[in-house]
């Protein structure tokens, strides 16, 4: 994909020099020179004087490399230009992917009717291992034969399940049930769908 410049992610990262700042201190939570002698505690140093704390940072190298980034289908590498500040003991990331190469998730356009008796929406991933898929499906407090169903595309995964519904009063309780699936080849790139609305479904945060 397109990336950025060095350069221009440094342009992004400096917004400007602040005014000088003579007298104030070089390191948060010490008092400013010739200032009044505060000791520490909840109104001491740590709170007044790392306000007004003014610490230049010196830029001295730059290198390509990448950083980890939560997306729809789990974490994936990014490239990101990594700046080593002296005064700092780890390096400043910004992403490098020009922004012409990203462009907003489509929205999934609705069925037009409800889905069959039976047939269940699955709601997220809870976990992908290669080519085994833990999905979770929203299933009824009563429903009985969960079962997971999967479509496998060479682009594209869609899954959903098959319930057997009660015939007696149940209570209008939405359960997550986690089923699991295995693909006959392993994920990689391909977006996984949910049977129901269309949506991608993205790993459930722990």
């Amino acid at each position: 994909m397109p990336l950025v410049s060095a350069a221009e992610a440094y342009r992004q990262l400096d917004q400007g020099d602040p005014e000088p700042c003579p007298g104030r201190p070089k390191r948060p939570g010490l008092p400013s020179p010739g200032g009044p002698t505060v000791e520490p505690g909840p109104d001491g140093w740590a709170t007044s004087a790392t306000q007004t704390a003014c610490l230049p940072l010196t830029v001295t190298g730059v290198t390509l490399g990448t950083v980890p980034v939560r997306t729809s289908r789990g974490e994936a590498q990014v490239p990101a230009w990594l700046f080593t500040i002296e005064e700092l003991a780890t390096q400043v990331a910004r992403l490098a992917v020009a922004p012409t190469a990203v462009t907003s998730v489509p929205e999934p356009a609705a069925p037009p009717r409800p889905l069959p008796d039976g047939l269940v929406a699955a709601q997220d991933l809870a976990a992908v291992d290669g080519a085994r898929l833990t999905v979770r499906l929203g299933v009824g407090a009563c429903d009985t034969g969960i079962t997971p169903l999967m479509r496998e595309g060479p682009d594209v995964v869609v899954v959903g399940g098959a319930v057997t519904r009660s015939t007696g009063v149940c209570p209008a309780v939405l359960k997550l049930e986690p089923v699991t699936v295995t693909l006959a080849a392993p994920l990689g790139t391909r977006p996984v769908l949910d049977v129901s609305t269309g949506a991608a479904l993205s790993i459930a945060p722990r």
